[in-house]
């Protein structure tokens, strides 16, 4: 019989609060930034000055969403680690993780051990130890050099 241990952590009212207000921020700033530049790519422009400062304007806009997502989910990130609750060890007893080394009909090994070594007897008779040739290996050539 094997003992499992499952660690959980349980979440009290405040703790769930804080999760779910840290998904709905990431989710709000997803879609606050597709917004923005959504409405940035129907703006009509007419000259090059005007392109030019759409692009800057959107940078600018898109860097302060991003710099104002970062420290959201670091203030949020942090009070959803603090409010996780109490660590809940949980033990269960199962057979299911028990390794199946022994079948249940006759209290035997599944696999048959004395036919795997047969097989490798088998195999080490079919390999005939013979005199081993060895090619010499020509001497390195040094960089640069060429060999006549």
């Amino acid at each position: 019989m094997t003992i499992v241990r499952t660690e959980r952590r349980e979440r009290s009212l405040v703790g769930q609060l804080f999760k779910w207000a840290f998904i709905g921020f990431n989710l709000l700033m997803v879609v606050w930034i597709f917004g923005g530049l959504h409405s940035v790519s129907r703006i009509q422009t007419h000259s090059t000055l005007e392109q030019l400062g759409t692009a800057i304007g959107a940078t600018i806009g898109i860097t302060v969403l991003l710099i104002l997502w970062a420290l959201g989910d670091l203030i949020l990130g942090v009070l959803v680690l603090v409010t996780r609750g109490n660590k809940v060890i949980i033990e269960e007893s199962s057979s299911a993780f028990k390794p199946r080394l022994w079948s249940a009909a006759d209290e035997r090994p599944a696999f048959d051990l004395d036919r795997v070594d047969q097989r490798i007897a088998e195999l080490k008779t079919e390999i005939v130890p013979g005199p081993r040739v060895t090619m010499a290996s020509p001497r390195p050539q040094g960089f640069g050099k060429r060999s006549a």
